[in-house]
């Protein structure tokens, strides 16, 4: 169940997109912009990419400790059968 809710939650809360569209790493290519815009400068593009996606993993990983800390302690009190 833990697995299944930081999938599906953790999709849309840090990608904005359904489970179907997320892949483990999300890969921005700087060329693929919609048409009439200019290709961004390298430089700024990836130190913009690189700052997004430490923020977005490092938030995920904080949601997935605390959706295993919830999972230790909902197992810690489960009576046993």
């Amino acid at each position: 169940m833990a697995d299944a809710i930081q999938t599906f939650y953790g999709s849309f809360r840090f990608e904005g997109l359904h489970p179907d569209q997320v892949g483990v790493l999300r890969r921005k290519a700087r060329r693929s912009r919609r048409p009439g815009l200019p290709v961004e400068n390298p430089i700024v593009f990836h130190v913009r990419e690189t700052w997004r996606a430490l923020r977005k993993y490092s938030g995920y990983a904080l949601f997935c400790l605390s959706v295993q800390r919830i999972r230790r302690r909902v197992e810690r009190e489960r009576p046993e059968t």
